[in-house]
């Protein structure tokens, strides 16, 4: 990918779990609605993970593939995950990552899919590293507990390993991608940062990272050398009123700008819900709101800040899916379409 040419495409969760007829028919359906990218996920069963890439790539769909640290084969043998609660999932302890077993398991992943004919447009090193759902050494409680922080978190040395190991599994992928040779053009993207409010976290009963201070962190100790871009998601509410919404999306372009490192920010994930389940789907709200993202966002892009947008999600029971009723809603129509050139 050129830099300059703002990728758009969406986010497919969960692919793996899917049969090679369901995923192909979802990548079909993906092509015939102008889609030119997809964002999907390495998870176990591994193998299953690498089949849909190569479908996905087969489809002509540009992949990018983020790792999410979810496989039991990136740890130290031995290591469980975190409990969860009713509202966050389990997960592993990034200080309990084996850099390791990490590059030696995902570069035969990378290698096979490259001789598949797999060329990958980005690779993600992670996913929402700064909360409790993707961060095993954050805290998980059985009540509303949860809080934001750094020093005021009760793991605090077992986080502070886990953002070492974190940045030993991002040089791995710069020095796998170094090693591959059609991955010259791959952009290697840092960990796409959750914006978690404190209500948040609290309701959830689980502990968060503020996303300028982890990333302060990182670049202290030597992110920029190994990433090509930052990645942020955001999903804007749909119950603010639009000033308080269009004031946190350019809060949340700021946090991942283009003077921090060179191709630009990623919005790997954004999103806007539509709780209505009836068929055919009512989709105009959600479409105001998808076109007021756009309007944002688009100008940004052309500037050359924002370098790629992915919409989660296609087509699943998420609130935010926009495949519905067998077709492409009114939101998803605006949320897939190229960034004009002007």
């Amino acid at each position: 990918m050129k830099a300059g040419l703002p990728l758009v495409g969406v986010n497919q969760a969960n692919m793996a779990w899917l049969n090679t007829s369901q995923r192909d028919a979802m990548f079909a359906e993906m092509i015939r609605s102008g889609v030119k990218a997809v964002r999907l996920n390495i998870q176990p069963p591994l193998q299953d993970s690498k089949n849909s890439l190569v479908q996905a790539h087969k489809h002509g769909l540009s992949v990018l593939l983020v790792v999410t640290l979810s496989a039991k084969e990136f740890y130290e043998p031995g290591t469980e995950r975190r409990p969860g609660n009713a509202m966050v999932k389990a997960a592993y302890p990034l200080s309990k990552l084996d850099v390791g077993k990490f590059e030696e398991s995902f570069g035969a992943f990378w290698r096979d899919l490259d001789q598949s004919g797999v060329v990958l447009s980005g690779v993600e090193v992670g996913n929402e590293i700064d909360w409790a759902e993707f961060n095993g050494d954050l805290g998980v409680y059985s009540k509303e507990h949860g809080r934001v922080g750094f020093r005021d978190l009760a793991n605090y040395d077992a986080i502070e390993r886990g953002i070492e190991k974190y940045l030993g599994i991002v040089s791995a992928v710069r020095r796998l991608k170094e090693s591959i040779l059609s991955a010259r053009n791959t952009v290697i993207v840092a960990a796409g940062m959750a914006n978690i409010p404190s209500h948040w976290a609290a309701k959830s009963g689980a502990d968060a990272l503020e996303v300028e201070a982890l990333q302060e962190k990182l670049f202290k100790r030597g992110l920029a050398r190994s990433v090509d871009a930052l990645a942020i998601h955001h999903y804007p509410n749909a119950d603010s009123a639009p000033d308080l919404r269009k004031r946190a999306l350019r809060a949340t372009v700021a946090k991942c700008g283009a003077a921090k490192i060179g191709v630009g920010c990623w919005l790997t994930e954004w999103g806007v819900r539509n709780d209505e389940r009836n068929c055919p789907v009512d989709d105009k709200q959600r479409a105001k709101i998808v076109r007021e993202v756009r309007e944002i966002v688009d100008p940004v892009a052309r500037a050359g800040e924002i370098a790629a947008l992915f919409y989660f999600e296609w087509s699943s029971n998420s609130q935010t899916s926009i495949w519905r009723c067998g077709d492409l809603t009114e939101a998803g129509r605006i949320a897939i379409a190229p960034v004009a050139a002007k």
